[in-house]
Order: C-alpha cells, then sequence, then structure tokens
C-alpha cells in the first residue's frame, strides 16, 4: 500500500492506493468491485467513537448502495475492506480495531468528512437474482 494524495472538494486529502494485481494473480480476502462506476460513490461519516480498543465508526450510504449493505456483510470504505456491524436503513457502522487505524488512512475519519465506498460483490450478486423474473 502507499499513500497518495487527491483533492475532494477543495480539501486535500491522504488515500490508499493498492498495489494492482495481475489478470490471473490470485486476490485473497472479499471479493470487491474495482469498478469507477461503484468506486466514487461517497459515504458520509455521521459519528465516531474511539472506544478502549477499537473506534465505532457510523455512516450514511447513498440509497442506491444501502439495499448492498447487510450485518456481517462486507464493504469497502477508502480502500479498506471492513465487516458491517449493525444496519438501519442508510445508516451503518464498522468496528475497527488500533492495528487498522495505524497502518490506514481510516485514523483521521471524523463526523462531517466523507470516505469512498464499495459494496460486497457477493450483495449485487444476490440482489440481482431476486430481481430476474424466471
Amino acid at each position: 500500500m502507499c499513500l497518495i494524495a487527491r483533492c475532494f472538494g477543495g480539501v486535500k486529502q491522504r488515500v490508499r492506493r493498492l498495489k494492482e494485481l495481475a489478470a490471473l494473480e490470485p486476490a485473497g480476502g472479499k471479493r470487491m468491485i474495482d469498478d469507477r462506476r461503484f468506486r466514487e460513490k461517497i459515504a458520509a461519516v455521521v459519528a465516531r467513537e474511539d472506544m478502549t480498543d477499537m473506534a465505532r465508526i457510523l455512516l450514511r450510504a447513498p440509497r442506491d448502495l444501502a439495499r448492498f449493505i447487510a450485518p456481517k456483510g462486507s464493504v469497502t470504505l477508502d480502500g479498506v475492506s471492513l465487516t458491517v456491524n449493525t444496519v438501519e436503513d442508510t445508516a451503518f457502522s464498522v468496528l475497527i480495531i488500533p492495528h487498522t487505524l495505524n497502518v490506514t488512512t481510516l485514523s483521521g475519519w471524523r463526523a462531517g468528512g466523507e470516505v469512498n465506498i464499495e459494496v460486497d460483490l457477493m450483495a449485487r450478486y444476490a440482489a440481482r437474482l431476486t430481481e430476474v423474473k424466471v
């Protein structure tokens, strides 16, 4: 991982840039969409609660992505794949351990901020299957 700067809304921010994978290179981990159409969605940071052994972040997703977010599901925020803790309508929370806060840009998240959001590819597939009329 390397950190680069981006300009968002006139404010320069640090963001993660992930190493690109070769076409047949095993990725491991969770399967997330790596497509600019989905990566450019923005979630709002509603609240942050720093606890002894983790931070709880409450976010609000765009309504068109919120239907793909479920408790114990996956979501990628600013390039970091996380497990969803709670969900209520378009709001959801994630719990972040100190190690993740220390090695990513997530330590800088505060209420009122915005983050890039991607949803789990399997959630998209499941939703699509329920939409198809047979």
